[in-house]
């Protein structure tokens, strides 16, 4: 006897062709956000497209470029599920270090090359043409889908704030589901339940005196010498951050943090394993990376670094700082920290400025509607499916939290090595065709 899912798997297949012919359409067109090229295009195609399969469209204006609205008849007292995903694409750069032109999509060893495939338009697609089969299978799907597509996501989303609290009634949903990001190594479903938070800062330590001869070294005081031993003040060998109250705001959610245990350790080979510290085992891999906080250089910055010599006493040296939040930590806050404590061990030629943040988020897994998105996965993937308490990067996750009080949901479809934002990025088709499937079974059995 034929199952449910078999029927819908068979429907699927006879979409198969379809499905890789929009990937490489969608692929052609460039929507690089850092420049703006053809963002207005891709736009247009996903409202043109959403509105062919049925989903009554529109193109939301903001402050930047446009965001693509869409939606299924409304079922009222039924589930309605928010798709989010976005249009646009990193630069290309470097040209030559690609085997294809980045926007004319090319098929080899089973995986498409092209700039986006994998970030985020392949997954994109997983969602939009993954609900077009769903409701094709079952018209009656006692579900509601939504949809919102931005074109900013690679440049920070500045207008996405902006975008959900103007149509936050429009946007209303009881859950939001992403596709974006890689799956686990060993390709199994995954589902992330989070991100972590970031603070980004420069650190500038300053001397009213212009740049000096270096034998004047005795008689001045020295900002690359200040910098770096503030620097060592604020971090310890590890990487853990010492300022006082740091850590004092994390919450803990142990149903949540206990994922943490369960997830399968990676493979570190001894390419890579000699490379890290030398703590980091596959046991402790996950517990360290998405467990922890850091407190990490991202640059350093002083006097001359040109060819030949120059032998001077900077003025000014800088430093460009990242630190990586857990839950219920807030960016300005732990701003405030670092610039009292600079204050208080008496560094006060060092200024400290903010660059960007974004606050951790996190969705519990205790919660009934996670617990419905996992039974449902588990359904469709006969159980074998890996679950991240949260994600070691950081993004705009926070504001559908925030701003739309949903809980969310992150389900990538593409592989460790699709090599997003850099040259032959890459999606298998295998990947591909198998996060619209997911997408469709989901639906069909949250539903």
């Amino acid at each position: 006897m034929t199952t449910r899912l078999e029927s819908l798997d068979r429907h699927l297949a006879e979409r198969r062709e379809s499905d890789l012919k929009s990937l490489e359409t969608f692929v052609r067109i460039p929507s690089i956000s850092a420049n703006r090229d053809g963002v207005h295009r891709a736009a247009e195609w996903l409202y043109a497209s959403l509105t062919s399969m049925g989903f009554k469209s529109e193109i939301l204006a903001g402050p930047g470029n446009p965001s693509v609205f869409a939606k299924s008849p409304i079922r009222p007292g039924h589930p309605t599920i928010l798709f989010y995903g976005h249009y646009d694409v990193q630069p290309v750069d470097p040209v030559a270090d690609w085997s294809s032109p980045p926007f004319e999509p090319t098929t080899r060893h089973e995986r498409v090359y092209g700039r986006g495939a994998a970030d985020d338009k392949g997954q994109l697609l997983g969602m939009m043409r993954g609900a077009e089969a769903a409701f094709e299978f079952d018209p009656h799907l006692p579900i509601n889908v939504k949809f919102l597509f931005e074109g900013e996501e690679e440049v920070g989303s500045p207008g996405l704030a902006a975008i959900l609290a103007q149509h936050r009634s429009l946007l209303e949903a009881d859950l939001m589901i992403a596709s974006d990001g890689t799956l686990h190594h060993s390709g199994r479903t995954t589902l992330i339940l989070g991100f972590k938070g970031v603070l980004y800062v420069e650190v500038e330590a300053s001397k009213l005196f212009p740049d000096q001869h270096s034998s004047k070294a005795p008689l001045y005081p020295s900002a690359p010498w200040e910098l770096i031993r503030f620097l060592y003040e604020i971090a310890d060998e590890d990487g853990r951050c010492r300022i006082p109250g740091f850590e004092s705001d994390v919450a803990t959610d142990p149903e949540t943090d206990g994922l943490l245990e369960n997830l399968p350790p990676p493979e570190l080979t001894a390419n890579t394993s000699g490379q890290f510290r030398p703590d980091v085992t596959p046991a402790t891999f996950y517990p360290r990376l998405l467990a922890r906080t850091t407190c990490n250089v991202a640059g350093l910055t002083s006097g001359f670094q040109g060819p030949g010599s120059k032998t001077v006493l900077p003025n000014k040296a800088t430093a460009r700082l990242d630190f990586r939040l857990l839950p219920n930590q807030q960016p300005d806050r732990v701003l405030e920290l670092l610039r009292e404590f600079a204050a208080s061990r008496g560094y006060k030629d060092i200024d400290v400025r903010k660059v960007m943040s974004f606050p951790p988020s996190q969705t519990s897994f205790g919660l009934d509607t996670t617990k419905r998105v996992v039974e449902a996965l588990r359904r469709s993937e006969d159980g074998d499916i890996v679950i991240f308490p949260r994600h070691e990067g950081s993004g705009p996750d926070y504001l559908f939290h925030e701003v739309l009080g949903q809980p969310t949901y992150w389900i990538p479809s593409a592989a460790d090595d699709c090599n997003m934002h850099g040259p032959e990025e890459n999606i298998r088709v295998s990947d591909y065709l198998r996060g619209i499937a997911r997408m469709a079974t989901l639906l069909v059995e949250f539903a």
